[in-house]
C-alpha cells in the first residue's frame, strides 16, 4: 500500500499550508487588521480562543497522520487494523470536522461585527471584515478537500459492508430538507 504512504505525505503538506495559511492571517502582526479589528470590537478574547482552538486541532490531525506513517514504517504492511487506518483516520476527521466548526464560529463573529458597524469606522472595518469572510470561505474550502482526501484514502482501503440512508422534508413555508447517510466499512 505505498498509496497510503504518499496520499497522508500529500494531507500533512496540505494541514501545513493550512497552519501557516491561519497564523499568518489570524496573528496579531497581520497585514489585513481583523484581529485588530476583532479587538476593537471586543472579540479579542474570542479570537485568542479560536486560535487555540484551531492550533490544537490541527497539531492533534497532523500528529495521528504522522503516526500512521511511522507505524507504517516499522510494521510494513499488514491489516488496516494494525495500522491504525481504521480507527486513526476517523477520529482524524472528526477532527477536520470540528476545526470546520470553529471556522464557522469565526465567520460569524467577522459577521456580527460587519453588521454592527458605525458611521465613523464603517468603510475600513467593511473591507477587512469583507476580506476576512472571502478568507473564511477560502479556509473552510480546504479544510473540505482535506477531509475529502481522508475520506477517499479510508473509501480506497476499506469496503462498505453496510448502507442506512434516511431522510426527511418539511411542509413548513421553505420545504427543508434533511438527510444523513451511514456507511459501515470492513475489510
Amino acid at each position: 500500500m505505498p498509496h497510503v504512504s504518499f496520499a497522508i505525505d500529500t494531507i500533512l503538506k496540505d494541514l501545513n499550508d493550512l497552519e501557516n495559511e491561519i497564523n499568518r492571517e489570524l496573528s496579531k502582526e497581520s497585514e489585513t487588521g481583523l484581529p485588530q479589528i476583532m479587538a476593537e470590537n471586543g472579540y479579542a478574547k474570542q479570537l485568542g480562543d479560536i486560535r487555540e482552538r484551531i492550533s490544537l486541532l490541527l497539531e492533534k490531525v497532523k500528529s495521528r497522520l504522522s503516526n500512521l506513517l511511522r507505524l507504517r514504517d516499522v510494521r510494513g504492511s499488514g491489516s488496516l487494523s494494525e495500522m491504525g487506518l481504521d480507527k486513526e483516520i476517523p477520529e482524524a476527521l472528526s477532527e477536520l470536522s470540528q476545526l470546520y466548526a470553529v471556522s464557522e464560529r469565526l465567520q460569524s463573529l467577522i459577521a456580527t461585527i460587519s453588521l454592527n458597524l458605525d458611521s465613523t469606522t464603517k468603510s475600513l472595518t467593511q473591507t477587512v471584515t469583507a476580506h476576512a469572510l472571502n478568507w473564511i470561505q477560502l479556509i473552510t474550502s480546504w479544510i473540505k478537500r482535506i477531509s475529502t482526501q481522508l475520506w477517499n484514502l479510508l473509501c480506497s482501503l476499506l469496503t462498505p459492508q453496510e448502507w442506512k440512508l434516511a431522510g426527511s422534508l418539511s411542509s413548513g413555508p421553505f420545504g427543508l430538507a434533511n438527510a444523513s447517510i451511514e456507511i459501515t466499512f470492513g475489510p
